[in-house]
């Protein structure tokens, strides 16, 4: 499978494992807690490995004769997606934080607030595989 397909399933997995969570005493609680940071994880790591390959594949995508024109809209792509990647890692290290609290604190405000920023890695990476989608489509002529 490759890492494009674990990314949203992964995310779900989280909003998921969150939600079930709140609803349960201490140790459920804590149980969802912990398998949402192996969660966030593993979407951390699935992220990384998918990014190395987009940029490959856009890099990759320049002739080694390329016009300067063509190797600035590449630059220009690799760019864009390193802003949309970034904005899935902010996502990212907020639910990191919004976790971390909901494992000191164990309240359910705090696990639903967990769970939000949870979604928002989700919807983070979802924009960035349908953004990354325009780009690898999107590829410079070649001249």
């Amino acid at each position: 499978m490759r890492p494009t397909a674990k990314l949203p399933v992964i995310g779900m997995l989280l909003v998921l494992a969150l939600t079930a969570g709140a609803c349960g005493g201490a140790a459920s609680k804590q149980k969802a807690l912990d398998a949402s940071l192996q969660t966030l994880n593993a979407t951390r790591d699935a992220l990384v490995a998918w990014s190395d390959v987009e940029q490959k594949h856009i890099v990759d995508a320049v002739p080694a004769n390329s016009s300067a024109e063509v190797v600035a809209a590449v630059q220009s792509k690799l760019e864009s997606h390193r802003l949309r990647r970034d904005k899935a890692v902010r996502a990212l290290l907020i639910a990191y934080s919004a976790l971390t609290v909901a494992a000191l604190d164990l309240k359910a405000e705090s696990i639903a607030v967990a769970a939000g920023e949870a979604m928002a890695v989700y919807t983070a990476v979802r924009e960035l595989l349908k953004g990354d989608a325009d780009v690898v489509e999107a590829q410079p002529p070649v001249h």
